[in-house]
């Protein structure tokens, strides 16, 4: 395993704070400010569905839960620097009683900033039938992925 530099510790720090900012904006419905956390050209795979573009998802987003009150939790993250302003996460999330993985890519931009390039939600227990049902069916069945992402993510990277 490589030493990490300060540089990578600041990195990571910033990409968890990026991560808080999510589940903060994204629990506030502040849509313009949650926009500014993907490249624009993000790719999404999210329990509502797969999406192309930063816009795309956080259109979808603000529709479906429009009124809904949330408290997203991100937490246990695994994160690794791959490359010059590159980096990859995986995090443990839970949601309204919905449990699951997050598995994430981040860039940094010429400004900086890191922001979410890649993002893969997969349940591991999905929301109850309850909520599935207040939400008339919106979500995909992507439940069964996470043995593979666990698989992946437990071994510790020998970069």
């Amino acid at each position: 395993m490589t030493q990490m530099t300060l540089q990578d510790l600041i990195d990571l720090e910033a990409i968890r704070q990026l991560r808080a900012r999510y589940c903060l904006l994204l629990d506030a419905l502040a849509w313009e400010d949650f926009e500014t956390l993907f490249t624009p050209d993000c790719r999404f795979s999210v329990g509502s569905g797969d999406y192309e573009g930063a816009p795309a998802f956080v259109a979808a987003l603000s529709k479906n839960l429009a009124g809904e009150l949330h408290v997203h939790v991100a937490q246990m993250p695994i994160l690794e620097i791959t490359g010059p302003g590159k980096a990859k996460g995986f995090w443990s999330f839970n949601n309204r009683g919905a449990l699951g993985h997050y598995q994430d890519e981040y860039v940094r931009g010429d400004d900086g900033a890191w922001r979410f390039s890649s993002m893969t939600m997969t349940w591991i227990v999905p929301p109850s039938e309850a909520l599935l049902r207040e939400r008339k069916g919106q979500f995909a069945a992507v439940a069964d992925r996470w043995r593979q992402l666990a698989g992946r993510w437990g071994r510790r990277s020998a970069n």
